[in-house]
């Protein structure tokens, strides 16, 4: 099958991956702090997720990430919190600035996630 072929099968199903991709982290999510709070347990669609979860930003998730970062666990995630990235040295290097410090975590899964993304990405461009 060819790399165009594969690419428009791969659109026909996204919807379908994603849901499931949401619907896998919102269950193994549930016991958290967040999970609870949302009612993770309850959710079966990706319409239920949007009426149940509300719209937010960091300040949202800055008192989590804080006791976080103090090592309390299953708060806003299941997963074991790899690193935390100091936003502000990136927000920096971008020439954009704000007045408080924000702190970016990131699962293990995450990290491994998006590095095996990126490196299917790179072989298929040689």
């Amino acid at each position: 099958m060819g790399v165009l072929r594969t690419f428009e099968q791969s659109c026909k199903s996204a919807a379908d991956a994603s849901q499931k991709q949401l619907l896998s982290i919102l269950k193994d999510n549930a016991d958290t702090e967040y999970g609870k709070k949302y009612h993770f347990s309850d959710i079966s669609s990706v319409s239920e997720y949007k009426k149940q979860v509300p719209f937010s930003t960091f300040e949202d998730y800055e008192d989590f990430v804080s006791k976080m970062m103090q090592g309390k666990e299953k708060l806003l995630t299941a997963y074991p919190v790899s690193f935390y990235a100091h936003m502000q040295r990136l927000y920096r290097s971008l020439s954009v600035s704000f007045s408080t410090a924000k702190c970016l975590r990131s699962t293990e899964m995450a990290v491994r996630a998006a590095t095996s993304h990126i490196s299917r990405m790179l072989s298929r461009q040689t």
